[in-house]
């Protein structure tokens, strides 16, 4: 039998591979044909309903309108009498109704292709089964050959029908996968592919003894749950646990019930790159199969998103599984909103593809419009090449060096300039998503070379001392503590004149006091219990000592330790430097490395001296009295503190909270007033937009910048800013 050889795609008329899957029983061979069709579809993203000023006046008072992912409108409300979320598929104000027909809903291809996509795991590509290629053969004609990995060949056998045929698309057999120009072409409307498939259908796998219960609770689950295209988990409206949705509520669910869900939450295919888009994209038609078993994607988008958000109730071994996971499982099962490109990457970081160049291209299809026509896929370039491209162009898109957040000191066999991400596997997020550092500054970064890069920025601080153990966990952390010793923490005082004990707990707890912002009380109670478990902690034994077994947390706290942080630091070393800052930073951090913060990064930046006035870059740090525009605006004056930046969907505003009457102000009160030919530009932040924004406009040229002008080097070099110049290398 001779080897299918693969026609080229017409591009003309914008052409798709689909495999036609022909009847047979269940232990029949493989038989399929493969056909070229016309796939000329609009290049649209699904646009979620925005519901006018007018439908949102017409609910009553602490009521809210949404759409859900089936394109339903729903309305929520807090029940005041118990304290609890509510929904309702009515309008609460009788014969008012806000038209479903608005709502925005990618609908199947009415023309054709027809087809079904099929999101799965390649599995190993040792492990090969032959099937038969019959295009064109009569019956007994001699049929082409293709091989496929087994455990595709074992997901046909499931999706074959036995006397229909059943037309699909399947990457490993619809793209031909030794064409990198065709690869190329396919990644570039991989989007499109899934979006407009009649369906998705997920396979699992084979069935296991644990897959009836897990996929009959799940779909339970999922049948209490509403998910609405802008995040909101409630209740169903028609549920019969209404209660089971919340973050605290223990599901009563026996350790054989959660060693069943494990099963399917530890699945290969929640950790593959590709499915990222793959199911985001999916249509409300969409299926997962295990085996025999069959289960609604809707439903288990919503159950397993409130298993995500569950703080309680899970056995140990799930919860050391879901910890890791909670951020891809997060963001695979919604929301819809459009993400930007730091926030892509930084999710996708738990993911795992075999070509280190998917962790660019298997986004792609998510990646907001902007950067996403500027990245032409090109597998004949080397991973350090895809990544350094996508580097510059998106500093050229938004003025910003959001992208240094994923620098790493690390092994290359392509000698990549340390100055280019490192995207790989990792569980640290970047710093910069939370922090504030060089204001709302434009990047001012040029290319010398094909191998330097000038950035300007200020230089603060010398490392001096260096932690001896990688943090692993807030044991590691409150070890630090012990170091430093009680009577220290009590007496001294901080390089910015704070005490130094309230500089610990800030650097520990990460402004774990946010929540408490706008009511002083609440917010003076709330450092004070957070300064009590940090001295608790320094006077107990080292964790390497054998006690304590688990740190000491208030009873009122002790379900919210610092994981955020924890999760930020997690592969970083504790740091001093000779001016007297304490932070964490890269594991590959030394004595003699320097800390900068660079125009338009929003985190401080490790650097190492190498030759001829060059730096190599070490990583990004976190360093206490650095992370909200000291470096750039000096310090905060009294009785203002930083508070922590909203983070929704990668956009963020630093927010500043009085300590004297707790009033909380969007303006720096470091700045003072715009230049004169400059004013605030109303326009509405994208996802193309860098994640601090701040969008102004020029009075008499017209120009419009994303960036706030009393953050211009000549701006700042008035305030008195020292900049320098730092070439990296």
């Amino acid at each position: 039998m001779h080897l299918y050889e693969y026609s080229r795609l017409d591009l003309e008329s914008k052409e798709i591979r689909l495999v036609t899957l022909l009847p047979g029983a269940f232990n029949d061979p493989i038989r399929v044909t493969i056909s070229h069709e016309p796939f000329d579809v609009p290049n649209v993203r699904r646009i979620f309903r925005v519901f006018t000023a007018d439908e949102k006046a017409s609910l009553p008072p602490g009521w809210s309108v949404h759409e859900n992912y089936e394109g339903e409108i729903i309305y929520l409300y807090e029940d005041p009498y118990n304290n609890t979320d509510c929904a309702s598929w009515t309008h609460p104000v009788p014969h008012v109704t806000i038209n479903k027909s608005g709502v925005s809903i990618l609908s199947p291809m009415a023309t054709k292709p027809i087809y079904e996509a099929v999101s799965y795991v390649w599995g190993s590509v040792e492990l090969l089964e032959s099937i038969r290629v019959e295009n064109g053969k009569s019956l007994g004609e001699s049929s082409e050959s293709l091989d496929i990995s087994k455990n595709l060949a074992c997901a046909l056998r499931h999706l074959r029908y036995v006397r229909e045929p059943r037309k699909l698309w399947i990457d490993a057999i619809c793209i031909n996968q030794k064409d990198f120009e065709e690869r190329a072409l396919e990644v570039k409307r991989m989007d499109r592919i899934f979006q407009y498939a009649e369906r998705v259908v997920v396979w699992l796998g084979p069935q296991t003894e644990k897959t009836q219960l897990a996929f009959s609770t799940l779909e339970y689950l999922g049948l209490q749950i509403e998910l609405t295209c802008d995040g909101y988990l409630t209740p169903a409206p028609d549920a019969t646990e209404s209660l089971w949705y919340g973050p605290k509520y223990k599901i009563p669910y026996d350790l054989q019930t959660w060693d069943s869900i494990l099963e399917i939450y530890q699945n290969p295919w929640f950790q593959r790159m590709w499915i990222l888009q793959e199911i985001h994209l999916a249509n409300q038609n969409s299926i997962v199969l295990c085996g025999t078993y069959k289960l609604s994607w809707g439903h288990l988008r919503r159950a397993l998103k409130s298993i995500a958000m569950k703080e309680l109730g899970m056995p140990v071994n799930f919860h050391e599984v879901h910890k890791y996971r909670r951020k891809l499982i997060g963001y695979t099962l919604g929301n819809g909103l459009e993400q930007n490109l730091p926030t892509l990457l930084s999710l996708s970081r738990f993911s795992k593809c075999t070509e280190p160049v998917d962790r660019i291209y298997g986004i792609l299809g998510l990646a907001p419009q902007g950067i996403r026509n500027k990245i032409r896929p090109n597998y004949y370039l080397t991973p350090g090449e895809v990544y350094k491209d996508l580097f510059l162009k998106h500093v050229a898109l938004t003025k910003r060096l959001e992208l240094f957040g994923f620098c790493k000191q690390c092994s290359d066999s392509e000698n990549t300039p340390t100055w280019v991400p490192k995207f790989k596997e990792t569980y640290t997020e970047p710093h910069g998503f939370r922090s504030y550092a060089s204001g709302f500054s434009p990047a001012h970064a040029q290319l010398l070379s094909p191998r330097m890069l000038e950035v300007q920025g200020v230089q603060l601080a010398r490392v001096s001392a260096i932690g001896k153990t990688i943090i692993k966990s807030d044991l590691d952390i409150f070890d630090l503590i012990r170091d430093v010793g009680l009577e220290r923490l009590q007496n001294d005082l901080y390089v910015t004149k704070e005490p130094l004990i309230k500089a610990y707990t800030s650097l520990i707890f990460e402004r774990a006091a946010d929540s408490q912002y706008g009511n002083v009380q609440r917010y003076k109670k709330r450092m004070a219990e957070l300064t009590e478990i940090v001295l608790k902690n320094a006077e107990l034994p080292y964790s390497w000592q054998g006690k304590p077994t688990k740190p000491w947390y208030s009873d009122s706290l002790k379900n919210a330790p610092p994981r955020y942080f924890v999760s930020v630091v997690v592969n970083h070393r504790y740091i001093q430097a000779r001016e007297g800052y304490i932070g964490f930073a890269p594991s590959e951090a030394q004595i003699g490395d320097i800390i900068c913060v660079f125009m338009g990064c929003t985190a401080p930046i490790v650097l190492r001296p190498a030759a001829v006035s060059s730096y190599e870059v070490v990583g990004e740090s976190y360093v206490q009295g650095l992370m909200s525009g000291e470096a750039l605006l000096g310090p905060l004056p009294e009785p203002w503190i930083a508070t922590g930046t909203d983070y929704w969907v990668g956009m963020r505003k630093p927010r500043f909270f009085n300590l004297d009457d707790g009033t909380t102000i969007d303006e720096d009160p470091r700045l003072g007033d715009l230049p004169t030919e400059w004013k605030p530009n109303n326009r509405q932040q994208t996802a193309d937009d860098p994640m601090l924004f701040s969008p102004h406009k020029n009075k008499i040229t017209g120009e419009e910048i994303n960036w706030d002008p009393r953050f211009s080097p000549e701006a700042l070099k008035a305030r008195g800013v020292k900049l320098e110049t730092f070439k990296l290398i």
